[in-house]
């Protein structure tokens, strides 16, 4: 029986994930975390949120925050990967010269947590290129896994690289204490990241792989994200080999050795656990070996990026056909127009070829908490779990599906819980 302290919440539409959509379904909530989904309340009185879906609380397993304020996108679609990381250098350049607020990465990184849960996310991968502390964070809601970034190409560049990743690792308690259990600051693990196969050789790659092991922490690494990438794994030359010349950064000795992608999923097998970012162009060999390590290896598929740089077609049938768990990401407002992860699955959902909408819910959902290795906590409307929880409020209609319902381009996001509390709330028409 419900404790006087419940709160019962009454929908349309309840989606667990983890199993079958209730008709009329009814979610009571008592310290924080899920006490029953079922059809109608055991006891007391529901608030009755009406024509809406509750859905677990999002999970966007891969962005890059500090890009939050800008307005619109970096370069121009279906320009080259390269390209665009030029783009992107010469921005953060630019604006480290002409920055007159010395927070303003951390004004980015506010403004992004807030973005993200207006969107109902309340889990986040997040890549981080400086060593954050909690400033960025304070009392925020939504967990974060907060991966460090890593490049050195250079012996040098290496060492330094990997000392940057111990003193994270060692320091992140310090730097993000575990919230109290009664805070409503959401959870912070630590992460590292690889960058990418053109930033980051074997020489750094598999002592952080070593590391992410040892600290029982997870990796993530941009990886098959375009063509140019394969060419450079395969040749050492190529566009990417052309940039890091320009930029300064190259080393002879990278590159040129007839590598693929599955050279390095080699070596991040070999961590705790890994998310493979994008996977745009694995090959059959590549998906065969990440199905194999699908306990601890899961791929984050990036939609609206991934069409802003006119990938081909992302090779999702290939990864669920084995079982790979497939989770989704914002990547960041540098490639995309916002946040918004409902819009990414929403657009995934549209496509006349794209994967069964059950399928892509999981993707949003499950799939992504299990990713970041949060799964035990949130990802589905389970009993025991955190009451994270993303109201969808849909069109006025009939239909035979609730989730065709659900991705219809009129529904939106209208409330996010995280904990149990009304953290975004549906603002007044």
């Amino acid at each position: 029986m419900a404790s006087p302290s419940a709160k019962i919440l009454r929908a349309r539409y309840v989606f667990p994930v983890t199993g079958a959509v209730i008709d009329g379904g009814v979610l009571t909530i008592r310290d924080r975390r899920i006490e029953a989904v079922e059809r109608s309340a055991s006891t007391g009185s529901a608030e009755d949120l009406g024509n809406v879906a509750i859905l677990p609380g999002l999970v966007n397993a891969h962005t890059h925050l500090e890009f939050s304020a800008l307005a619109a996108p970096l370069g121009e679609p279906a320009m080259g990967l390269p390209q665009w990381i030029e783009r992107v250098v010469t921005w953060r350049r630019q604006t480290a010269a002409t920055a007159t607020d010395p927070i303003s990465h951390t004004t980015a990184v506010r403004q992004g947590l807030a973005d993200s849960l207006s969107y109902g996310v309340t889990a986040l991968g997040e890549i981080c290129t400086v060593d954050w502390d909690q400033q960025p964070f304070p009392e925020h809601a939504v967990a974060c896994g907060l991966f460090r970034e890593q490049i050195g190409l250079t012996a040098d560049r290496c060492q330094a690289s990997l000392q940057t990743a111990e003193n994270w690792l060692s320091d992140f308690d310090r730097r993000c204490p575990t919230p109290a259990a009664d805070s409503p600051t959401g959870q912070r693990c630590p992460g590292l990241s690889p960058h990418a196969p053109y930033t980051v050789g074997f020489r750094l790659l598999e002592p952080l792989c070593q590391l992410a092991r040892s600290a029982g922490v997870p990796i993530a690494m941009h990886l098959a994200e375009s063509p140019q990438e394969l060419e450079f794994l395969a040749t050492g030359g190529g566009p990417f080999a052309e940039m890091l010349d320009r930029l300064g950064a190259s080393d002879p000795s990278a590159g040129g050795t007839a590598l693929r992608p599955y050279d390095y999923l080699l070596r991040l097998a070999e961590a705790d656990r890994a998310l493979v970012i994008h996977g745009n162009y694995l090959d059959e060999r590549e998906l065969d070996y990440l199905a194999l390590h699908r306990n601890r290896m899961s791929l984050v598929y990036c939609p609206r990026t991934h069409v802003f740089f006119d990938h081909d077609r992302y090779p999702w049938e290939a990864a669920l056909a084995r079982q790979i768990p497939l989770a989704l990401g914002t990547d960041s407002c540098a490639s995309n127009p916002d946040l918004d992860l409902f819009a990414e699955m929403r657009w995934i959902a549209s496509q006349a070829t794209g994967p069964a909408p059950a399928q892509v819910l999981a993707m949003g959902t499950h799939n992504g908490a299990q990713a970041l290795g949060l799964d035990s906590q949130m990802g589905a409307l389970e009993p025991g779990k955190l009451a994270n929880l993303t109201v969808v409020r849909l069109p006025e209609r009939v239909s035979a599906d609730p989730l065709e319902l659900l991705f219809d381009p009129q529904s939106q996001v209208i409330r996010t819980y995280v904990q149990g509390a009304l953290r975004h709330p549906e603002r007044e028409s």
